[in-house]
C-alpha cells in the first residue's frame, strides 16, 4: 500500500512541489499531490533523496567500531591488550562511545 504524495512531502519536511519534481528525475511523471505511489516508486524517491535507512540504531543497541592494540609499560616490561570501541546510543542524538578490554 502506497501512500499519497503530499502526505510524504508534509512526514519529510520539504514542499510538495519538490517531491513532484524528484519524481519527475526517477521516471514517474503524470502525478498531482493528491496522486498515491507504490511502496516500490517511494523506495526509489527515498534513494534519489538520500533518505533511505541504512539499519536504524535504537536507544540502547551498542555496536563495535573498532578494535586496537594497546602497549603500557609496567615496572620493567610491557603488557599488550586488545581492546573493542563500543559505540552505544544513549538517546537519540547522543552516542557514548567506550574503549572495552578483550581477555
Amino acid at each position: 500500500m502506497g501512500k499519497r504524495i503530499h502526505e510524504l512531502a508534509k512526514q519529510w519536511g520539504m514542499p510538495t512541489k519538490d517531491l513532484l519534481a524528484s519524481l519527475e528525475k526517477v521516471g514517474i511523471s503524470g502525478r498531482k499531490a493528491q496522486s498515491g505511489i507504490s511502496d516500490g516508486e517511494v523506495a526509489d524517491v527515498e534513494k534519489l533523496l538520500g533518505r533511505a535507512s541504512s539499519g536504524e540504531v535504537r536507544v540502547g543497541d551498542e555496536r563495535v567500531v573498532g578494535e586496537r592494540l594497546v602497549t603500557e609499560r609496567e615496572g620493567g616490561g610491557e603488557v599488550t591488550t586488545r581492546e573493542r570501541i563500543v559505540e552505544a546510543r544513549v538517546r537519540p542524538n547522543v552516542i557514548r562511545r567506550r574503549a572495552k578490554k578483550v581477555e
